[in-house]
């Protein structure tokens, strides 16, 4: 058997293009690992406020968000992850982006096409195609127009099939840059919900703080009006002036007016809790219930968080950009590609026949197959041009990726330097609240035995409502740098 040099060299060709791919190929950048043996180390700042080591420190909770918030805050973080119109946004750009890869993965296939038609016609007998008619006789002429003239029925039906041998990789760098894409849209998806489920939970401590607050400025107001009615009487009694009850009067309308923000900051809060779970106003009201109270700081952890190469394993922005560095990797390559011949492999088959009778017999079948090449010869410099352009856009992806690894160590070390200052400031908070319990014990018992007046027992009542407010302040702030420290380490909820 004789084989023809044709199909020889086709078979060479579809070789080479399991075997060749132009282009840089990516590799994982080394910053990713490049970390010191702990937190302390890339810390800016007083030591202090740095990472406690190992010995000195608890690790982060098995359910974060469980404790911090319990399962209502739980409950709201998925119902944010189901509603929010951020994350569905993310969702549609990553289905977008699966869409695209399976559009770059069909280019390494053949193209198969189906055509077929039946339709009824008459041909001109005055276009230019008639000409040739000429070299007949007058008499033959006129009986060939009027063959030509007459109506008749085309009957069409085939394929036709191509695929290109893709010799260079042109088509797997533009799969590999799909892919790519894939997982930077993966990822900037889980960095969405990660910060949604933050700021659920942001929105929630305010919401419980607020209430805290409000609940404690009740009973202020409550030991306030009570010791107002005590000065009451005893003026009334003639045991004193009236500028005691004057300057607790002043106190009871001072708390009094306290209590118009802290219910607009609970409004506030509620509103954000709506708005990131995508609903109306009022929609949650009869869902949430009464929010609970912050947790005590005894039950938040002093944040033992491991090595910083961890970080990338746990940040998706770090793996969002990543996989767009790998994206721009590959494109260079399909640029290069570009700069040589694209092969393509093609055949086709017909049948085509005036009339039904001949149509799919041997005389009306016609059929072709054979290779075809494409190479520009010149373009201006615009190819290369192209793979310059791709190579830039390939420093650029590394810049950001590089810049994305620095900024994720900085925004875990101020998550973590904000939050050990306001344990220790909370700390400092709760003794100043504790001596100055103590001091209006005292005064409160020598007023009552008649030991002093009434002055050290206002001055220090309001002592210990200012320190008891900065308490819960600090407390509540306290809250909030460890959902921030949550944020910087990716946690993730539900």
């Amino acid at each position: 058997m004789k084989i023809q040099p044709t199909l020889v060299a086709l078979a060479v060709a579809a070789l080479c293009s399991a075997c060749t791919t132009v282009g840089p190929d990516y590799k994982t950048p080394a910053l990713a690992s490049d970390a010191p043996t702990s937190y302390a180390l890339r810390h800016a700042g007083s030591p202090l406020l740095a990472a406690p080591s190992g010995a000195d420190a608890a690790a982060l909770p098995a359910d974060p968000w469980g404790a911090l918030g319990g399962e209502t805050l739980k409950a709201l973080q998925q119902r944010a992850r189901e509603r929010n119109a951020d994350i569905a946004n993310a969702a549609l750009r990553l289905a977008q982006a699966r869409t695209q890869r399976d559009v770059a993965a069909s280019q390494a296939g053949p193209t198969l096409g189906l055509d077929g038609s039946v339709a009824r016609q008459r041909q001109s007998v005055t276009d230019a195609s008639t000409r040739i008619l000429e070299i007949f006789p007058p008499a033959s002429q006129q009986e060939a127009l009027d063959i030509l003239g007459a109506p008749y029925t085309l009957y069409q039906a085939g394929f036709d099939a191509s695929w290109e041998l893709d010799l260079w990789g042109r088509v797997r760098r533009s799969v590999e840059a799909a892919e790519a894409d894939d997982d930077s849209a993966a990822a900037l998806l889980a960095d969405v919900r990660s910060s949604i489920d933050a700021e659920v939970a942001r929105a929630w401590l305010d919401l419980g703080a607020a209430r805290q607050q409000i609940a404690v400025l009740q009973r202020q107001r409550a030991s306030a009006a009570e010791l107002l009615a005590l000065l009451a009487a005893r003026q009334r009694h003639g045991l004193a002036d009236a500028s005691p009850a004057l300057r607790q009067q002043a106190v009871v309308d001072d708390l009094a007016a306290r209590l118009p923000p802290l219910l607009e900051a609970e409004a506030g809060a509620w509103r954000r809790i709506e708005l990131l779970c995508g609903d109306m106003p009022g929609d949650l009201a009869a869902q949430l219930g009464t929010p609970q109270a912050v947790p005590p700081a005894a039950q938040w952890p002093a944040l033992a968080l491991g090595l910083p190469s961890t970080l990338a394993a746990r940040r998706p922005d770090i793996a969002a950009a990543a996989a767009q560095l790998h994206a721009a990797t590959a494109t260079v390559g399909v640029a290069v590609a570009d700069l040589y011949p694209r092969v393509m492999l093609g055949a086709g088959y017909a049948s085509v026949s005036v009339g039904s009778s001949a149509f799919g017999s041997g005389p009306s079948q016609q059929w072709w197959f054979g290779a075809s090449l494409d190479l520009p010869l010149f373009d201006g410099g615009r190819r290369r041009a192209a793979i310059t352009q791709r190579e830039l856009q390939m420093q650029q992806a590394a810049v950001t990726f590089r810049q994305t690894v620095v900024g994720a160590w900085h925004d875990v070390d101020a998550a973590i330097a904000r939050y050990q200052a306001e344990r220790r400031r909370s700390d400092e908070l709760q003794r100043k609240l504790a001596a100055s319990d103590e001091a209006f014990a005292l005064a409160q018992v020598r007023f009552e035995r008649g030991l002093s007046d009434e002055t050290p027992l206002l001055e220090t009542e309001r002592t210990r409502l200012e320190a008891e407010r900065e308490a819960i302040v600090s407390h509540a702030q306290q809250g909030l740098a460890l959902v921030a420290v949550y944020k910087a380490l990716r946690v993730e909820g539900g």
